[in-house]
């Protein structure tokens, strides 16, 4: 099991609808093992290696979804490796393309059950991205033009899902959940801070409670707090929340995926290193 230890300072803003507060933390050592660790050496040394639809990798446990004329593939090129020295995959939406990505089907999932997991994801969008100007796909319950970046399973059947997406609406990243029509948004500069051809660490605590109990997300751009609040419920009547008696956990993680319309031109997004905790890293 590989170790890594962060020494970092940190300048984190956490942010609501109204204000914003200024934290500082001291220099902090975090030495915790991951439960789940991803660095996509799974194809041939400095290549972009292209995999077909609904191949299985790493003994069974990654799953490639893609349709149509979508491009998906290991990039080991100068191009593809993350400040972290990992490799990645590469997703390529053409005018065509409408789903395409990876689902990781995280350890013993059916009998580990954990109900909060800290989700380290290093990401980088084509300077062109842009599904702001998309004018060609409409959707009767959602306000948006949706390329979902990450959904998280959070049951070994994947009937339910955390929804994370970003840029779809103008400006706003969005958070929402399995069998919700309504979204979280946080205002972001996608320019300077997203879609600038730069990786870009994304950090997720979400939290799974009880049966009918709201869940909890907290997510991070490069150290600064974006969002840290409860999801919203279910229901006209503000609950209760959708699982019903299925035990809530964290099954699997499905990167990219469902553009719901194509682009109006080219564009890639690569996905670097993948980690996951169990225990608290200390991010803030």
């Amino acid at each position: 099991m590989k170790k890594y230890f962060f020494f970092v300072t940190l300048f984190v803003a956490a942010c609501s609808y109204t204000d914003s507060v200024a934290i500082r933390r001291q220099d902090i050592s975090v030495d915790v093992d991951p439960w789940y660790e991803q660095t996509w050496e799974l194809g041939a040394s400095d290549s972009f290696q292209p995999v077909d639809n609904n191949t299985w990798w790493a003994g069974g446990t990654i799953k490639i979804i893609k349709h149509g004329n979508t491009q998906i593939g290991w990039d080991s090129t100068d191009e593809g490796i993350d400040p972290t020295g990992s490799r990645s995959f590469k997703v390529t939406f053409d005018e065509t393309s409408t789903c395409c990505g990876v689902q990781i089907f995280l350890p013993d999932a059916s009998t580990k059950l954990p109900q909060v997991i800290w989700h380290e994801q290093w990401i980088k969008y084509d300077s062109n991205w842009d599904m702001v100007s998309l004018d060609n796909c409409e959707s009767s319950t959602i306000d948006y033009n949706g390329h979902k970046t990450i959904w998280w399973y959070t049951n070994e059947q994947s009937n339910w899902r955390h929804e994370f997406l970003v840029g779809m609406k103008g400006t706003d990243l969005l958070l929402t959940h399995g069998m919700s029509t309504r979204f979280t948004d946080t205002q972001i500069d996608e320019q300077s801070r997203v879609f600038d051809g730069q990786w870009h660490r994304w950090r997720f605590r979400l939290t799974r409670p009880q049966i009918d109990e709201l869940g909890w997300y907290t997510v991070w751009l490069d150290d600064q707090i974006l969002h840290d609040w409860p999801e919203e419920a279910l229901g006209g009547d503000g609950g209760p929340a959708y699982w019903g008696m299925e035990i809530p956990h964290f099954s699997s993680i499905q990167l990219s995926n469902n553009m719901r319309c194509p682009p109006p031109s080219p564009q890639s997004i690569w996905y670097g290193r993948t980690v996951v905790y169990l225990e608290d890293p200390k991010w803030f």
